[in-house]
């Protein structure tokens, strides 16, 4: 099977999962070519060709578009493409359905995201099959959904050997007003006013719309005398924010209780920590600690009793609860079995556009409701 991948970026740090994805893909089936909006040359197994469209060389927004239909037109020309994977970019659906559609090559697309915008609906209508985490983290029309996980690469995303700082709190992700950040940094005040010595970190930076959000959590944060108590580091490299997930004592996520899950709070568990959070659709991951793991939305009362409790926990009652809460990231959105899934959906949609054999919505395990 031969599969055109199109997706924003082929690049480690933020986005580094989707070069792990790609890898994995390419490791199941004969080709892959990637149309990306910008890419670092990141290596890539020899079955994959990588093309740009040329963001990271300051080409305009009209240069992209021409370089995306030149380069189409000569891959589907050059090549049989079986199947096309669109990842988190329905714009990308909408530009490549007519081409696609003339060729037969069906699209799947992957989107999790609490937005809904006119292109995703239209997208929707275009593409085959939708996969995402859950039912949750896709905002419009279940009838094309099939639910695969996350994808966690838990090879990376493992315990450490080092020894965990008993008093060290963090929280991964963008600075942003959704994360509710204020609301960490107050109840690791009331903590420290109730004799607990605390420090927290918080790894991320704010995307450019929000840097106004980081400005109000710093002063927040020196209202209360904290600094040098809760640390802002910024952005890291993904193999140093695997090592701050590694050494804490507890990954803290404050998103809304219908936010899509997070890959944050999935990672730290992966690396065997305990990972407190207020979204709903984490409560399946983390099975029996639901009720020790999950407080309520905006509730910095409740958030204050649960990371107390937890940080009163025994070592090996943590270690514990890491070892049980990484073994349901392996099976619900470990990569190498959401990989698996993935294919299995491509070929499945490969073969029924197929003019010589169609087969029934069983097989696509497309049924009006998401698996």
């Amino acid at each position: 099977m031969r599969v055109l991948v199109l997706n924003m970026a082929m690049q480690r740090g933020r986005r580094a999962f989707i070069v792990d994805w790609v890898a994995e893909l390419a490791g199941q089936v004969e080709h892959v070519d990637v149309f990306t909006m910008t890419t670092t040359d990141e290596p890539v197994p020899a079955n994959v060709r990588v093309w740009s469209l040329g963001k990271e060389r300051g080409h305009s927004t009209l240069r992209r578009v021409a370089v995306f239909y030149q380069r189409l037109r000569r891959v589907l020309d050059g090549d049989r493409i079986d199947v096309c994977f669109v990842h988190m970019v329905p714009i990308f659906a909408i530009m490549a359905a007519p081409f696609l559609r003339v060729r037969r090559v069906p699209m799947v697309m992957w989107y999790a995201h609490r937005s809904l915008t006119w292109k995703l609906r239209l997208a929707h209508r275009l593409v085959k099959v939708i996969v995402s985490v859950n039912e949750q983290s896709y905002p419009y029309r279940k009838d094309k959904l099939v639910a695969v996980g996350h994808g966690i690469d838990t090879s990376r995303y493992q315990p450490g050997i080092g020894p965990v700082e008993r008093d060290l709190i963090i929280s991964v992700g963008r600075v942003s007003p959704i994360k509710d950040l204020t609301m960490l940094v107050e109840a690791v005040r009331l903590l420290r006013e109730r004799g607990l010595c605390l420090r927290c970190v918080i790894v991320g930076a704010p995307p450019r719309r929000d840097r106004y959000y980081q400005r109000k959590l710093e002063r927040t944060i020196a209202a209360h005398a904290l600094e040098g108590v809760v640390r802002l580091v910024g952005a890291q490299d993904p193999d140093d924010v695997v090592g701050w997930y590694q050494r804490c004592a507890v990954h803290v996520n404050c998103s809304p209780r219908n936010h899509s899950v997070d890959k944050a709070p999935l990672e730290a568990m992966a690396c065997g920590r305990p990972t407190l959070s207020s979204i709903a659709a984490l409560a399946e991951t983390m099975g029996r600690y639901e009720d020790t793991l999950l407080f309520d939305e905006g509730s910095e009362g409740d958030l204050v009793v649960k990371l107390h409790a937890l940080l009163m926990r025994s070592p090996a009652e943590i270690e514990e609860m890491g070892l049980y809460l990484r073994t349901r990231v392996e099976m619900l959105h470990g990569l190498a079995p959401q990989s698996q899934r993935l294919v299995g959906i491509l070929r499945r949609a490969a073969q029924s556009s197929r003019p010589e054999r169609s087969i029934s919505p069983d097989e696509t395990g497309v049924d009006g409701a998401s698996r």
